[in-house]
This record gives C-alpha cells, structure tokens and sequence, in this order.
C-alpha cells in the first residue's frame, strides 16, 4: 500500500464551550489538548464445552478530557470552566478536526463537568495546565462540517 497523503494534524482544531448563557464560545486560543473517547460498554460470556469468549454490545459512552491554560479573561477556557464547575450542568462541547472548514470531521455534544485538576508547581515557568475531565450527558455526536 502506498504511504497516505490525507494525514492530518492537530494544530489547528477548532474547540468551542458554552458559556453561561449558552453561547458557543471558541477557546481553541486557551486550550492546547483535547482527548476525545467514544466506548461502547461490552459484555462477554463463555458457555459450557468451549474454550472461547464471545461479546454482546451494550450502550455507548463517551468522554473528553480538556487541557486549558490558566488564564484571567472571563471568556476563555479556564474562567468558563471554573465557573461552570460552580454553575454545574450539562454544556455544550463541539471539536472541530483539523478546523472549521467545511468537510472537517466535528465531534459535538452535551456534557458535564466531572473533574477540574489545577496543578501549581513553584518551579514552573510555563503557563498552567488545567485538566478537565467531561462525559457525555447524551451522544457525542461525530459529524461533518457543514
């Protein structure tokens, strides 16, 4: 098989979240990591007189982790999500890979905050890295850019 010439990357995603009032905001300036998993939950059973496994599908789930850098201003990542994290409730999240061209792949979704990690370290000079962990409250929903 010939090498791919349709390899993308990452830099240039596009990541938006609800604010307070329900607006898309894009906060791809503020975050630099998305992880996006889509499981789906499985369950194996083994019968009598045979040595193999065999699986049955079950539900869907899925989950993002964010990685946003602590800033100050009330419409980028981190303040949206701190102050979410107080709020609570289900929000809105939608990537876009690799932007928001049409055609770019969109993973899309409500979800809810379940962690907020805020790591201080005295002896950083980088900007700090704040981890948010969020699961579906619903489908992530994997489409394309209209």
């Amino acid at each position: 098989m010939p090498v791919t010439s349709t390899a993308i990357n990452a830099k240039s995603c596009k990541i938006y979240l609800d604010d307070e009032l329900g607006v898309l905001q894009d906060i791809s300036g503020s975050a630099n990591e998305v992880q996006i998993d889509l499981d789906r939950k499985l369950g194996d059973f083994n019968v009598f007189g045979d040595d193999e496994t065999y699986r049955l599908e079950g539900k869907k789930d899925g989950s993002i982790d964010l990685t946003v850098l602590y800033t100050r201003a009330t419409k980028e990542g981190f303040r949206l999500v701190r102050d979410w994290r107080e709020a609570g409730g289900a929000r809105t999240i939608r990537v876009d890979v690799p932007d928001s061209s049409a055609g770019a792949d969109r993973y899309e979704g409500e979800v809810l905050a379940e962690k907020i990690s805020i790591p201080l370290k005295a002896d950083e000079a980088k900007p700090i890295p704040v981890k948010l962990t969020l699961k579906a409250h619903g489908k992530i929903n994997p489409t394309t850019v209209p």
